[in-house]
């Protein structure tokens, strides 16, 4: 196993659990009829910067890579 897929692992097991969190927090749930609707606030922009983070996360660790 190498150290890469230790960061990816860690990024997937971030993710879960901020499913599970967002879940058992009991945030908007979403509800397609009668209309879509997107309320954003500080939480939900937050959330979302949190989930682009964890992605994004792995690909910064650049040691070993020359320039």
């Amino acid at each position: 196993m190498s150290r890469h897929d230790l960061a990816f692992a860690a990024g997937a097991v971030a993710l879960a659990a901020i499913g599970v969190a967002v879940y058992l927090g009991d945030w908007e749930r979403f509800a397609a009829y009668p209309s879509f609707t997107a309320p954003l606030d500080a939480g939900v922009l937050a959330l979302a910067a949190l989930i682009c983070l964890c992605v994004l996360l792995p690909f910064a660790d650049r040691r070993g890579i020359g320039p």
